[in-house]
């Protein structure tokens, strides 16, 4: 029995002595600098926290949880003119700067915060005790397990306050366990371990989505107004023609452009490790773009497989152009409306308040509206009838047949 008791004596403290030899901080590079976050089990149902950053950085933060959508943010920054550093808890809900806790119990430990030389480099240190419990508002707790983190930092000057935050210069997601001794540090100084550092994974997203909203706007603001034009008032002009331009460009709008944009913010979202689809982050603008990529398809192939169906003799227009003209009208009303949605959602997100994209929105469809109404004033909608090859303005003979946008 004795021997049993040694023995797993013996195997505990070799497992303790490996787990310290492999452990190993979430370091995180900002640009060129590195934060790094440790963590103690210190039993009592708390974990000791220590954030180790330099100063060319002026704020880090390491938050439980997925996404900005629900997190709870451990906010570091210097303070005193950078003479000492101080600690935040904050909730993230949005991707916008999360707000302070009410409750401000992240329990500093005096001694091991400040400034420190690690590695013959100045860098700021602060250690402190939290509960391992959730704060509430359904924020995520600390667990025993392998989890979800975020992190962010923001290379220059401090915060003027703990509300004049600047927008972070580089963020991401990560996991791991706080509680294992996975990320173990010495309590009795700085560590100074940068090994595993995590890059930005979405440092080079921008232009991806810049990408995503160019792609939209050129398919649905220039393309598919011109294809719409045509097809409705340029048939006799046109012949044949009309519906090869109107197919061509509603193709590269609704098919080519609009697919395309869509792998490419749908790609980001998941470099960024955050949920796709989600309404509370981003609004209306992912639930009419989801209606837009559902429906495009569809209207797209009625479009091909109408103009395989048409009968120069019939006597009506069937139920499916119908559904057709509809179908169009409402996915390109839909586009028009999610265009500002997507250019405030990029402002919110990327903390820039740019006017332009509006002014360019606006000027064009006002071109397009007046365009649109001086042809159908001077023009009118032509149905194209297929005896003698002749068009008629005013609706459909009881004899005639016709593709009609």
């Amino acid at each position: 029995m004795l021997d049993r008791r040694r023995l797993s004596f013996t195997l505990g403290l070799f497992v303790l002595f490996i787990q310290t030899v492999l452990a190993s901080p979430q370091c995180f590079q900002v640009g060129q600098p590195v934060f790094c976050v440790y963590s103690n089990n210190i039993g009592n149902n708390e974990v000791r926290i220590r954030m180790e950053f330099p100063k060319e950085l002026g704020w880090v933060g390491f938050g439980i949880g997925a996404s900005m959508d629900a997190a709870d943010v451990m906010m570091a920054y210097p303070v005193s003119n950078g003479q000492n550093v101080a600690i935040t808890r904050r909730t993230a809900n949005g991707h916008r700067l999360p707000t302070l806790n009410p409750t401000q119990d992240l329990q500093i430990i005096a001694n091991s915060t400040g400034i420190f030389t690690i590695n013959n480099v100045q860098k700021y240190v602060v250690t402190f005790d939290r509960s391992i419990a959730s704060p509430g508002n359904n924020l995520p707790a600390i667990q025993s397990s392998s989890q979800s983190f975020i992190w962010a930092g923001y290379a220059g000057a401090p915060p003027a306050s703990a509300t004049n935050v600047p927008r972070h210069t580089a963020r991401g997601t990560t996991t791991g366990n706080l509680m294992d001794g996975s990320m173990a540090f010495s309590e009795t100084q700085p560590d100074g371990t940068t090994s595993n550092v995590v890059h930005d994974a979405a440092a080079n997203t921008g232009n991806l989505i810049q990408a995503h909203g160019i792609l939209m706007f050129l398919g649905w603001v220039v393309l598919a107004p011109l294809a719409i034009v045509i097809a409705r008032f340029f048939k006799p002009a046109l012949g044949v023609w009309w519906f090869r331009l109107h197919w061509a460009l509603m193709l590269l709008a609704a098919g080519v452009f609009t697919y395309v944009g869509f792998g490419l913010v749908y790609h980001v979202v998941g470099v960024k490790g955050a949920s796709h689809f989600n309404v509370k982050a981003n609004g209306a603008h992912v639930v009419i773009g989801l209606l837009i990529i559902i429906l495009s398809a569809p209207q797209l192939a009625l479009g091909w497989i109408i103009d395989r169906l048409f009968n120069p003799t019939r006597k009506y227009i069937p139920w499916w152009d119908k559904v057709h003209w509809w179908l169009g009208r409402i996915v390109f009303l839909l586009a028009l409306v999610n265009i500002p949605l997507g250019i405030a959602l990029y402002n919110d997100h990327e903390g820039t308040k740019k006017t332009w994209p509006y002014v360019v929105f606006g000027i064009l469809c006002a071109l397009w509206v007046g365009v649109f109404a001086y042809l159908q004033f001077r023009v009118g909608q032509r149905h194209h009838v297929e005896k003698g090859d002749k068009y008629e303005e005013q609706g459909l003979k009881s004899d005639s047949s016709a593709t009609v946008v």
